[in-house]
């Protein structure tokens, strides 16, 4: 706020002329007060709302800062808007996917077929798990193959943390349990 003082910086004298002020339901001028962001500089202007000079303290002898203008600029725009915004947050997350998906629609795709059906097929299955969530059905029963899968792992687990192997051995047990069986 020292900046905006800074162009009041040629006058010396307050001036005391017959200024109107707008007076709060207190009986009170209503006046505004600026002070110097730089904790080494001690100038106060007053101001009324119009923003005519009404007096000076010290004296602002230095340049101001362009860059922190430019910060509290933005963050009084910041304020603003989060004050005036009337668009609800799920309304933005909405309108910022829609633009997205529209973006990536419009691009040629070379496979764009392969990519309905995988949104096809992510409704289906997104459909069976809430009917089966609905119902109260329970989760489908374990394979035998995912059962050896998961014994396996759980084996190199208690063998690691029983320290009868080291960090490369179960590592690379892992990757023998987990690697896809060539066909």
């Amino acid at each position: 706020m020292a900046e905006a003082a800074a162009s009041l910086t040629d006058v010396t004298q307050p001036k005391l002329l017959a200024i109107s002020f707008i007076s709060s339901h207190k009986e009170k001028s209503l006046l505004i007060y600026w002070i110097c962001t730089l904790n080494e500089c001690s100038a106060k202007v007053h101001t009324d709302l119009y923003r005519q000079l009404f007096k000076t303290i010290g004296n602002h002898n230095h340049r101001p800062k362009k860059e922190k203008l430019k910060v509290h600029e933005f963050r009084e725009k910041v304020k603003q808007r989060a004050i005036n915004e009337t668009t609800p947050i799920p309304r933005m997350f909405y309108l910022l996917f829609q633009s997205r998906f529209n973006r990536r629609v419009q691009v040629n795709h070379t496979n764009l077929w392969s990519f309905i059906k995988f949104q096809q097929d992510e409704e289906v299955h997104f459909h069976h798990m809430s009917v089966q969530f609905t119902t109260g059905l329970e989760a489908r029963p374990k394979q035998a193959k995912t059962i050896v899968i998961q014994r396996r792992i759980a084996n190199l687990d208690e063998r690691y943390y029983d320290g009868v192997i080291n960090a490369m051995e179960y590592l690379d047990g892992l990757s023998f349990t987990v690697a896809k069986q060539k066909k």
